[in-house]
């Protein structure tokens, strides 16, 4: 039988693998997910997914450090996004 999956944690997992094979770079783990990069943010810290667990930089720490958006950040695939490349660390 296949395993049933709480929507948190599809979410979570669907996060990890994007985080994963866009080796954690936010901008292309959110265009790979089809959603902003501050909605990814966001969800990140929602879901407390670890570095550790995307194999990030800082895999040690006990939180993912975020480099904080712009307020005036544009949606994903922006030209601000494509310019600034923000990873998490």
């Amino acid at each position: 039988m296949d395993e049933v999956l709480t929507l948190t944690e599809a979410k979570r997992r669907a996060i990890v693998v994007a985080l994963r094979a866009a080796r954690g770079n936010m901008c292309e783990a959110a265009d790979l997910l089809l959603i902003g990069r501050t909605t990814l943010y966001r969800k990140v810290v929602e879901l407390e997914i670890q570095p550790a667990e995307w194999g990030g930089k800082g895999a040690g720490s006990t939180r993912p450090r975020l480099v904080a958006p712009p307020p005036f950040a544009q949606p994903h695939g922006g030209a601000l996004c494509a310019n600034l490349g923000q990873t998490l660390r």
